[in-house]
């Protein structure tokens, strides 16, 4: 069968923070990849399109899909996106007639809701899309029966049927490599601060998150499952060796999690002498200085950090296991190492106030840190909040238009304490103070001299000028557009600038200037 694989495009998902310039930073969609590599071992023909990194349009999809003589189109979701998989979904069907098939999170938790409300949506893959997938083509070629495809969910006779959730798969490595060979590698580049657009790949070395954070929802379920070290090093050098890459990204959850495998993964970098720079997610609480000495050899520059409060109470009660002096002390470390760093906030988590949100700020601009990422809690279909009704009544939640869903210059939700707007006006804030100041804006001023000309690098500093010289701008209007008032004094009235402090002298008294 001849499949037509679709990534969607995303940055608009950053509202505020979207770049319009061509130079961003996209990553390959490896998940989709991964799809495209198992539906190709098993025989049919593949093609896949990336909208993001392309910059397609609609039409200019369904005419690819159109050239390629398509069977089944398919593309892979997640919350906010799920608005335009929906609209390209419903074009491709009524102009080409094909089969079609959603992925990702979003129909992973709502797949009867998508169903009964897209009628043009012929199919649900939930979960890891492998084995699911290719088990449909299989059927619809022989015409087999449905119901026996673990992880599907489908029309039968009027009505919606999900079938059994399909397990985990357990052996990583006997998935093929993603097909990377079905992108162009020349448009995934990586801004380094130090030598400037590199070209990016990404790895999985495993999948899960053994951690119940109440705001995450966990596509690659709680239950850690590792690739083999070689399989991961072989992987590495086909992207280097075939593809060009120069920078890896490790895309696993928490890639430092087992401090001896990660260790084991570096020597064999080292040994190999593969010329690569990399970088991965971390948990403040797993970083040793052994460890981090032997990635740094192994050329690692850059790690992120999921931090999300300042607050100890609102972390546990989000259950992040960590405390406020391990994300100090893991980031003092990484500082002295000389690692670039970046952090995660969320603001709005469950029983947050604008006390907590405004620790947080400040949390963010005392540590060592590089960048931050502030994000506006918004709850995600399938995630724990949602569920509880206990954490659900911290709530107040406003749309269910799920292109509203965005984390950046938007809520969907309110706290008691916290209304939308000021949510909103906290994000704008918290990026503002952060990254106006010296110490930051120098670093990005020498990575921009060094080559690193990315937008997605670049764009919340720029936003926080911006915000920064139009409050400003603002301040002065609103100082110029006060009455100019007047001292008055025994023996004469002297007429003073608008804005000046009241004078402690009890001789004194202030009154508006008159008009005309």
């Amino acid at each position: 069968m001849r499949v037509f694989l679709a990534r969607l495009p995303y940055s608009f998902i950053y509202g505020m923070l979207t770049s319009k310039t061509k130079t961003k930073m996209v990553l390959p969609p490896s998940g989709m990849l991964y799809v495209a590599s198992a539906l190709e071992k098993a025989g049919h023909k593949v093609m896949v399109a990336d909208c993001e990194a392309e910059g397609l349009s609609i039409s200019e999809v369904v005419h690819r899909v159109a050239d390629f003589r398509t069977e089944m189109f398919g593309v892979g979701s997640t919350t906010p996106e799920f608005p335009v998989a929906s609209e390209l979904i419903k074009t491709v069907k009524q102009q080409l007639g094909v089969f079609t098939v959603l992925g990702g999170p979003h129909g992973t938790i709502l797949s009867k809701d998508v169903l009964s409300e897209n009628p043009h949506i012929d199919f649900v893959v939930r979960g890891e899309g492998e084995i699911t997938t290719t088990e449909l083509l299989e059927a619809l070629e022989k015409n087999g029966e449905l119901q026996a495809i673990k992880g599907l969910s489908y029309r039968c006779n009027g009505q919606i049927r999900c079938n059994e959730n399909r397990k985990l798969i357990q052996d990583l490595d006997s998935l093929p490599l993603p097909a990377r060979h079905l992108t162009a590698p020349a448009l995934y580049l990586f801004p380094d601060p130090k030598f400037g657009m590199k070209r990016l790949a990404t790895v999985h070395t495993s999948r899960g998150c053994p951690y119940r954070c109440t705001y995450c929802y966990h596509m690659f379920g709680t239950k850690m499952r590792f690739r083999a070290t070689e399989r991961v090093i072989n992987e590495i050098q086909i992207c280097v060796e075939q593809y060009g890459a120069e920078v890896i990204f490790f895309v696993d959850d928490t890639f430092t999690l087992k401090p001896t495998r990660v260790m084991d993964i570096c020597d064999k970098i080292i040994q190999h002498r593969i010329p690569i720079r990399w970088m991965c997610l971390a948990r403040a609480d797993t970083l040793r200085e052994d460890m981090l000495l032997k990635m740094r050899q192994a050329g690692c520059i850059h790690i992120s950090v999921g931090v999300e409060s300042g607050n100890q109470k609102i972390l546990d009660l989000a259950r992040k296991q960590i405390t406020l002096a391990q994300v100090e002390n893991g980031f003092r470390l990484l500082r002295r190492l000389g690692f670039e760093t970046r952090a995660s906030f969320i603001l709005g988590l469950p029983g947050e106030n604008q006390q907590t949100i405004r620790e947080t700020i400040d949390f963010a601009k005392h540590l060592a840190i590089d960048r931050a990422n502030f994000n506006i809690f918004t709850p995600y279909p399938g995630i724990e909040i949602c569920e509880d009704p206990k954490l659900r009544s911290c709530y107040k939640f406003l749309s269910k238009g799920w292109s509203d869903f965005r984390r950046e210059g938007n809520a969907v939700i309110e706290l008691n304490d916290v209304p939308r707007e000021q949510l909103i006006e906290f994000q704008r804030i918290a990026l503002m103070e952060f990254y106006m100041r010296w110490p930051i804006v120098w670093r990005h001023l020498v990575g921009f001299v060094r080559g690193a000309r990315d937008a997605f690098y670049y764009r919340p500093l720029l936003f926080a000028a911006k915000e920064h010289f139009r409050r400003r701008l603002t301040q002065k209007q609103k100082h110029a557009a006060l009455p100019e008032l007047k001292l008055k004094k025994p023996g004469g009235d002297i007429v003073l600038a608008a804005g000046l402090r009241k004078p402690q002298t009890a001789d004194y008294r202030w009154s508006k200037a008159p008009t005309g």
